[in-house]
């Protein structure tokens, strides 16, 4: 996981488990980075916007603190069931809903239970670059069922309804955002793609287990494209 100016400070939330249909195709992307462990909030004075919400926090070093400049939560889905030996969890994305305690040495990854869906479907979210007026999200998708993209979302600042953009192949060789954005035609089709983690071990690490990208060729798994959607919050609870 790249953070920008060095130190990566990433908390990990595990959203309670729901139902998933089986994968119908699978590819083997790069394995992100292991998120470093998580601990329960310290008893300190949030920012009042944050709350009401559930937080979780980590401590860092005072030469980790010189390096950061930025966090990010990494959200990820349980969908072990009762008894399983291994470990299976599948992405949601990583965003920027993070406060740092710049005195304390500490970065707290803020969830409230809601997470980024459209048309009701939760899909996976990554913020790609944050500003004081807009955040610029990709979405992963895959489009009219042959080509692997992404969904340029912006959402104003402090705004949970993103506007659909078009599409974008994210970022280039050099790890930049790619610039341009090819609009999407109505009709187009688009199916959430997730990466799922997978280990025989119960205890795995991130690092160390077997990654894919997952969509499904389910029709409720669709969206058509008719001008008008968004993305919006919903509720993982």
């Amino acid at each position: 996981m790249a953070i920008a100016g060095g130190t990566s400070a990433s908390a990990v939330t595990e959203a309670p488990a729901t139902s998933t249909p089986a994968p119908a195709s699978t590819t083997a992307p790069a394995v992100e980075t292991e998120a470093p462990a998580v601990t329960a909030a310290a008893q300190i004075t949030l920012p009042t916007e944050l709350t009401s919400s559930q937080s979780f926090s980590i401590a860092l070093t005072d030469a980790d603190m010189d390096n950061l400049s930025y966090a990010e939560l990494l959200l990820l889905l349980d969908l072990n069931d009762e008894g399983d030996t291994g470990t299976c969890l599948l992405s949601l994305g990583r965003v920027r809903d993070t406060w740092v305690d710049w005195t304390g040495n500490r970065v707290y990854a803020v969830f409230d239970g809601t997470w980024p869906s459209i048309d009701g479907l939760q899909v996976v979210l990554i913020d790609q670059a944050v500003t004081e007026r807009v955040r610029r999200s990709l979405v992963p998708v895959m489009l009219n069922g042959t080509t692997m993209t992404y969904l340029v979302v912006q959402f104003e600042q402090g705004s949970h309804e993103g506007t659909i953009l078009g599409t974008s192949q994210g970022w280039d060789d050099h790890d930049l955002p790619v610039r341009g954005i090819t609009e999407l035609t109505v009709g187009d089709t688009f199916t959430p793609v997730y990466s799922f983690y997978s280990s025989d071990e119960a205890a795995a690490s991130l690092e160390e287990m077997s990654v894919s990208s997952i969509w499904y060729q389910d029709e409720d798994m669709q969206i058509v494209w008719d001008g008008t959607q968004k993305v919006t919050y919903t509720d993982l609870r």
